[in-house]
């Protein structure tokens, strides 16, 4: 079972079995704590991630074109072939 919630609050923001055959793109995970997640591959195009933690997290060869990934944590993401055309990431952190 996956469970994404939002990092300050617990609330729940996305559950499945698996991310397979769920609409992705447009998400709204705001605030989500994405930690260590394994994200690979999956299209988050146009999705809200504003002020989410994605310290560690798997992004290889994600698709978040058009992503607003503002006030983000990225460091230690691995962002190899992701799709970052037209992402917003204005005051995140990436090392």
């Amino acid at each position: 079972m996956i469970e994404i919630k939002h990092k300050d609050s617990g609330e729940l923001l996305f559950q499945a079995e698996s991310f397979e055959g769920n609409k992705l793109d447009g998400a709204k995970w705001a605030g989500a704590d994405l930690r260590e997640k394994d994200l690979s591959g999956l299209k988050l195009e146009r999705a809200d991630l504003r002020g989410a933690d994605l310290t560690g997290a798997k992004l290889v060869g994600t698709d978040l074109q058009g992503a607003i990934l503002t006030n983000a944590q990225l460091d230690g993401a691995d962002l190899t072939r992701a799709n970052l055309t037209e992402a917003v990431a204005k005051n995140s952190t990436l090392r």
